[in-house]
């Protein structure tokens, strides 16, 4: 058996929903394009259900951050609930709607149509995927209007320069180019934001993934190799730090007791997960617990020694 394993649901958004819970799908991708009246408006745009778990949110921002480098197009990161709530909300696990730029946008439209830029498109939702269930199992993949037992005529919004072309025309061959590489066993080198140091990936951290620690910046937290370490913000490590598999240092958050535990041990910088805590202090705790060398923490910036 692959380590991945796809399977499309359709009919209306609750019953598909509902079934991918009862297949016990690890994680639910529904594939929309974006459209909105201006034609010069085009931007990624993830969505997540009102009821969504940080880990939804987190993989949608990492999703929309991967596209906005590769596309250059504004990112406009994760929105919670609104429209298309009722698309995701029945989900038990993990669940994205995709919208990633816009149809009703010339350029958008071209981008849509094109294999080239929709295998680049699969790409990144794959990577997503390996890099967010590294474990494998069912992968569940919607594609959005199509299939609607209510209305099974609906096919989206029209693409902006065609007569006969929609929304789930240009979705399907997308999701299809997912399957493929899903079931190809081999992870999409796409490289945007992240480096390979030793047997580890680092990952930029994104607006978001830090707002559990009460920093509300909103800005990307960007480190750089230096000589024999690694150099990057505080929170940033923290933030990649929260992605890494349990085989590589176990990780608890009790959020009732707003413990933080690393291999055991509790971090008592973490107590108190808001903006008052020291990014510093913080960092170099979680990282002498999750067993790495710090070399220094100067004005919230740690350096790791890399063997």
């Amino acid at each position: 058996m692959t380590k991945y394993q796809v399977r499309f649901f359709s009919g209306d958004y609750s019953p598909r929903q509902r079934a991918a819970n009862n297949a016990k799908a690890i994680c639910y991708i529904e594939g929309h394009y974006n459209w909105w009246n201006d034609e010069s408006t085009n931007r990624v745009l993830c969505k997540v259900a009102s009821n969504a778990s940080m880990k939804s949110k987190n993989w949608g921002r990492y999703f929309t951050r991967l596209v906005a480098a590769e596309f250059s197009i504004p990112n406009g990161s994760v929105e919670v609930g609104g429209r298309g709530d009722a698309n995701l909300k029945h989900t038990t696990m993990p669940a994205l709607l995709l919208e990633p730029w816009f149809i009703s946008n010339k350029e958008g439209s071209l981008w849509a149509k094109s294999p080239e830029k929709q295998e680049i498109l699969a790409k990144i939702i794959v990577q997503t995927i390996h890099d967010e269930f590294p474990n494998g199992g069912l992968v569940a993949l919607s594609i959005g209007h199509k299939g609607k037992t209510s209305k099974p005529n609906d096919r989206g919004a029209r693409a902006y320069g065609a007569q006969n072309l929609y929304e789930s025309d240009l979705v399907e061959p997308l999701l299809k180019k997912v399957e493929a590489l899903l079931l190809a066993e081999e992870k999409p080198k796409i490289k945007q934001g992240t480096e390979e140091v030793g047997n580890k990936e680092f990952f930029i951290a994104m607006p978001g993934q830090e707002e559990r620690w009460g920093d509300d910046s909103g800005q990307f937290l960007v480190y750089s190799k230096t000589n024999q370490g690694l150099i990057i913000p505080a929170r940033a490590f923290l933030a990649w730090l929260l992605q890494i598999t349990p085989a590589e240092a176990p990780i608890n958050w009790d959020n009732a007791t707003k413990i933080l535990r690393i291999n055991g041990k509790v971090i008592k910088s973490a107590t108190k997960p808001n903006a008052s805590v020291g990014a510093t202090a913080l960092a170099r705790e979680v990282a002498e617990a999750a067993g790495f060398a710090v070399d220094s923490v100067i004005n919230g910036v740690v350096t790791l020694k890399i063997t």
